[in-house]
């Protein structure tokens, strides 16, 4: 079970056509179903990093089916009885059923590795960003994140639904639509292309317009006339 601390953010990564449901809930409210419950509701409520914590598999599976059965039914019982049966059904089952799940807590559980596609992708975005003015090649590429051409294109595949070079691509558009946003008096579009790593200037103005629907030089405009 992944517990993550109550401020800030976390991000994720998914397929195309994930969906999820986010539920929140304050600790208040489970410490107080522990007490219910009769069971300690353990550290990890009011840890201060995010970790990683080994719960009894069954109580998992527990809350699992009833999230499950709450989603499934949550539109049709909403219409049908109003939203206090939601929040009855919420206070009563579902809340308990996570307390317990945090009581069976037993520890930190070992961090999953990550696979050999997900390191490359890892590396490969970090060397892109950081070099995404540069003119790179795959070979270089392929050194830098110390796998085969063919397993990072499988890779970025898998987790973008893209090749490396559009993902680099789309890097260096969005660099460029930044620089040309903040465009003042005198810059000139050729310039901001070349800094963002675009040397072939009908490419360039074509590929920007089906990204953002506009020509760059209409970004620039735009700024110069906001910084004037």
């Amino acid at each position: 079970m992944a517990i993550f601390r109550e401020e800030g953010d976390f991000e994720a990564i998914s397929q195309p056509g994930f969906g999820c449901w986010t539920l929140s809930v304050c600790h208040d409210q489970l410490e107080e179903a522990a007490r219910t419950l009769g069971a300690p509701a353990g550290p990890w409520l009011r840890g201060a990093q995010d970790q990683l914590v080994a719960v009894d598999p069954v109580e998992l599976g527990q809350l699992r089916h009833r999230l499950e059965r709450l989603v499934g039914g949550i539109g049709e019982t909403a219409h049908a009885q109003g939203t206090s049966t939601l929040d009855r059904d919420f206070s009563f089952g579902l809340l308990l059923q996570v307390a317990a799940t945090f009581a069976s807590a037993t520890g930190p559980a070992r961090q999953p590795l990550l696979r050999d596609r997900d390191l490359a992708v890892a590396r490969a975005r970090s060397f892109i960003e950081d070099h995404a003015g540069e003119p790179l090649s795959v070979r270089e590429l392929c050194r830098n994140t110390g796998v085969s051409w063919r397993t990072l294109d499988y890779a970025f595949r898998e987790h973008y639904d893209a090749t490396p070079t559009a993902y680099l691509k789309a890097i260096r558009l969005n660099n460029a639509r930044e620089m040309l946003s903040d465009a003042s008096a005198g810059a000139l579009v050729v310039a901001v292309a070349n800094r963002a790593g675009f040397w072939h200037m009908g490419q360039f103005a074509a590929d920007y317009r089906r990204h953002f629907g506009e020509l760059p030089s209409e970004t620039m405009r735009r700024a110069i006339g906001r910084n004037s």
